[in-house]
Parts: C-alpha cells; sequence; structure tokens
C-alpha cells in the first residue's frame, strides 16, 4: 500500500506535466497462490477497455519511480521498456532481454501478441 500511494502521488503530476490524457487502474493478486504478473496485466487490459477505448497501455510495477520527465509515458512504434535504468541494479540492466518493470504497449501491439503469456510466474 505504501509503495502504490508513494507511485501515485510522484507519477500523476509527471503525467500531467507531459499532458496525457489517461486512466489508473490498480490490480491485484487475491489469496495466497503462486503470484502470476502476466495474468494480473491481461485482466487489467481487458477491464480498462471495458471502460475507456485506451490506445495506449502502460504496465508499471509499483515498487518503481521514474527520475526524469524525459522518460515519456507513451506509446512508439514497437513495445516500449521504460525502465531500463534502475537505481538498485546500479542503472544497468541485469539481462539483455529484460522486458519488465515499466512497460508501454499500444492496444493494437498488445493484442497482436496475444497479451502477456499466463505461463509465465
Amino acid at each position: 500500500q505504501a509503495h502504490l500511494q508513494l507511485l501515485l502521488s510522484h507519477v500523476h503530476p509527471i503525467l500531467q506535466r507531459q499532458q496525457l490524457d489517461y486512466g489508473v487502474y490498480v490490480v491485484e493478486q487475491y489469496g495466497s497462490g503462486a503470484f502470476n504478473r502476466a495474468t494480473l496485466m491481461n485482466i487489467a487490459f481487458v477491464y480498462a477497455l471495458s471502460e475507456e477505448d485506451y490506445r495506449c497501455f502502460v504496465f508499471h510495477d509499483v515498487d518503481l519511480l521514474s527520475e526524469d520527465d524525459r522518460n515519456l509515458y507513451t506509446c512508439a512504434d514497437q513495445p516500449k521498456h521504460l525502465s531500463v535504468a534502475v537505481d538498485k541494479l546500479g542503472y544497468r540492466l541485469p539481462y539483455a532481454d529484460i522486458f519488465g518493470g515499466v512497460v508501454a504497449l499500444s492496444a493494437d501491439q498488445f493484442r497482436r501478441v496475444n497479451g502477456f503469456s499466463n505461463m509465465y510466474w
């Protein structure tokens, strides 16, 4: 809960300075079963689209904060990894193929890859 409050108080001003029209959806897993992040993101995508015709989706871990407004919360021609430099990782990627933390995908990109794999735990 503390991470969420900190993220919201931090990211709202950034999104407003970037003059974005946005919605925030918080999705949490219920129960004590194995954590499936991909399923949560897929649920968030479907639920958000049931309320609004969003064109861009940014999936954001609550324990990561942007350090620079030049890190644009927008979608591009390709899916975009927004958390490539994280302070607690020495501002280096732990491995070359990482795609997580904070990512932006257009609705079309999300559909083309059929969402996040529910097999990833």
